[in-house]
C-alpha cells in the first residue's frame, strides 16, 4: 500500500508540536538522547556505534558527528626519491581511492619507508527530531578524524581531515540531504615541510602529525568561524581566526592570533569575537574583534577568571581574591561607548560557575556546587549542590530508581564480563548508588533560562533565576562532557 507523504508529514508536525522545546545530549558510550526541555522526559535515545564528537540542532532535524573507531593506516614517505602510489580511481566527491579491502571499505595505502600514521573514519548522521529516525548519513573518505559540525542558514559545516595528505578540510553540506555544496582545504606552505622538520613538529602534533588543521568554533548570522593552524617548512606553527561565508565557503576575513590562545568566545549578543591567551607574566591578554569584518575593537590585560563580555565591549572578570569580587573592565573607551546592536541587552545578568568541594576534607564526601554570580555586584544569587547521599538520590529519581540501578548492574556485567551477582555486588559497593556525591567530569551549559549540569549521573536542569531544580533525567548514564548540550532553536528562526 503506497504511503501518503502528506499524511506522514502532518503526523510528524503534530508530534513535533507536542515537544516545542527539546535538549540534545551526547552520550559517553556513543549516540545521543533527546529530552523535553520542560519536563526532562526522554523522547528518544539512539546509539551510533562510535563516539559522538559533535552535535547540531535544526529544530525538526538533529545532526551527529560520529567517530567510527575504524582506523586507516597511512604510510608516509620521507625519502626524497619516494613517491606515493597513484590513485586507482576517485569517488563521487572526487576523493582518491588507493585500494579496497575484502569488505569493500575504502582504505588508503602509501608506500612505506619508516613511519605509519593512522586516522579514523567519521560520518555525519541526520535524525528526525520527533522519533530519532535516521534520515540520511554522509560517510566518505574525506571525513577522517574527529569531525565537528555547526549548523546555520540551511548549511551543515563539517571540519575533518582531508584524505591521507594530512590536510585540514571544511565541508559545507546541504542540511536537507547531506549533499556537499562546497569544500575548503587548508594545506601547509610546503608539502615536505613536515618531514624536513619532523622533530620540531612532534611537540605540536604528536598524534596525527598534521601539517594543517582547521577546527570549527561556531556558526552564526550566516558566517562560519574557524580556528586554523599551519606548520611551515621550518617547523614553526602559525594560527589564524577566520570567518567564512556559510553558503559558499568563501573567506570573509582572516586575522592571526597567538599560538597559545586558550579560548575563543563571543560577546553576549554576538557582536564581538574574543580570543584570550596567557602571557609570560601569568596574566591574560584579551583581544576583541568585530564579528562582521574582523576589525580590531580593543585589547585588555587582566588577571583572574574571565566570565563574559557584553555587546558594548565591557569584560567581566572574577578577580583572584578571597572575596571573589567581579570587575567590569572596558576593553577600550571606543568600544565601551558603542551601543548594543540587534536589540540585544547591553549586559548579561549573571555568570554561572561550578566547582568540586569536599565535606570535612573527605574525598568520598565530595559534591558539586553550582552558583549564579551577579555580574554587577559580585553577589552570589543562589547555590545548588548535588545529592549528598544515596537516600537523597533515590528521592530525586523516584520510580525511575529501580530501572537506573538495573542499568548500572547490566553495564557492570557486560563491560567487565561478570556474573549478574558480581555485577550487582559491585554496583552496590563501588557504583554511583553507593557514593553518589563522587561526581566526576561535570560540565555546565546555560541555554536560555535554564542551567544544565551533566555528567555521570545524567542531566540536572536548574532554573536560571533562582537555582531551583526543575528536573533530572538520564539517571546513572554517562554524558559526554566534551560536547555541549544543545537546545532547539526558536520557532521563528
Amino acid at each position: 500500500m503506497p504511503v501518503n507523504v502528506q499524511d506522514v508529514s502532518a503526523r510528524g508536525k503534530e508530534r513535533e508540536a507536542a515537544y516545542p522545546e527539546t535538549v540534545l545530549v551526547a552520550l559517553e558510550r556513543g549516540g545521543a538522547a533527546l529530552l523535553r526541555a520542560d519536563t526532562g522526559a526522554t523522547i528518544w535515545r539512539r546509539w551510533s556505534g562510535g563516539e559522538t564528537t559533535g552535535l547540531a540542532h535544526g529544530g525538526d532535524t538533529v545532526y551527529l558527528a560520529v567517530s567510527t573507531g575504524r582506523w586507516l593506516d597511512h604510510r608516509v614517505t620521507r625519502g626524497a626519491t619516494s613517491r606515493p602510489l597513484a590513485p586507482l580511481a576517485r569517488d563521487a566527491q572526487g576523493d582518491p581511492i588507493y585500494e579496497r579491502d575484502s569488505t569493500g571499505a575504502r582504505e588508503y595505502r602509501l608506500r612505506q619507508e619508516r613511519m605509519d600514521v593512522g586516522f579514523d573514519l567519521a560520518r555525519i548522521e541526520a535524525r528526525r527530531t520527533v522519533d530519532g529516525a535516521l534520515l540520511w548519513t554522509q560517510r566518505n573518505t574525506s571525513l577522517v578524524g574527529r569531525a565537528t559540525i555547526a549548523l546555520d542558514a540551511g548549511i551543515l559545516a563539517v571540519s575533518a581531515s582531508d584524505s591521507p595528505l594530512n590536510e585540514g578540510a571544511l565541508f559545507g553540506m546541504d542540511a536537507r540531504d547531506g549533499a556537499v555544496r562546497w569544500r575548503r582545504t587548508y594545506a601547509a606552505d610546503d608539502d615536505m615541510g613536515l618531514y624536513a622538520a619532523e622533530e620540531a613538529v612532534k611537540p605540536v602534533f604528536p598524534r596525527d602529525l598534521r601539517r594543517a588543521k582547521a577546527q570549527i568554533i561556531t556558526a552564526r548570522d550566516g558566517r562560519l568561524y574557524v580556528d586554523v593552524q599551519r606548520v611551515s617548512p621550518t617547523g614553526s606553527v602559525g594560527r589564524w581566526l577566520e570567518a567564512l561565508d556559510m553558503a559558499t565557503g568563501a573567506p570573509l576575513w582572516s586575522r592571526e592570533i597567538d599560538l597559545q590562545t586558550q579560548r575563543v568566545t563571543f560577546s553576549w549578543g554576538g557582536e564581538l569575537v574574543v580570543d584570550i591567551n596567557r602571557t609570560a607574566t601569568h596574566a591574560y591578554h584579551l583581544t576583541a574583534r568585530d564579528a562582521v569584518d574582523g576589525g580590531l575593537a580593543g585589547e585588555l590585560d587582566f588577571q583572574g577568571d574571565f566570565l563574559d563580555v557584553n555587546a558594548a565591549g565591557v569584560a567581566y572578570v572574577l578577580e583572584d581574591e578571597p572575596t571573589g569580587r567581579v570587575a567590569a573592565l572596558p576593553v577600550c573607551e571606543e568600544v565601551a561607548r558603542r551601543p548594543a546592536g540587534n536589540g540585544s541587552k547591553a549586559s548579561p545578568e549573571a555568570a554561572y560557575l561550578w566547582g568540586v568541594y569536599e565535606r570535612r576534607n573527605k574525598h568520598r564526601e565530595s559534591y558539586i556546587e553550582a552558583r549564579a554570580l551577579d555580574l554587577e555586584t559580585g553577589v552570589t544569587r543562589w547555590r545548588w549542590r548535588s545529592p549528598k547521599n544515596m537516600a537523597a538520590l533515590l528521592r530525586l529519581w523516584g520510580v525511575r530508581a529501580p530501572g537506573a540501578f538495573a542499568g548500572g548492574v547490566w553495564r557492570e556485567v557486560t563491560s567487565n564480563l561478570r556474573s549478574i551477582l558480581r555485577g550487582w555486588r559491585s554496583e552496590l559497593t563501588s557504583g554511583q548508588w553507593r557514593h553518589p556525591a563522587e561526581l566526576q567530569n561535570v560540565r555546565l551549559d546555560t541555554l536560555g533560562d535554564t542551567v544544565y549540569i551533566s555528567g555521570r549521573l545524567g542531566v540536572f536542569a536548574l532554573r536560571a533565576r533562582d537555582g531551583r531544580l526543575r528536573w533530572s533525567d538520564l539517571p546513572n548514564v554517562d554524558v559526554n562532557i566534551r560536547v555541549p548540550l544543545l537546545a532547539s532553536p526558536p520557532r521563528n528562526a
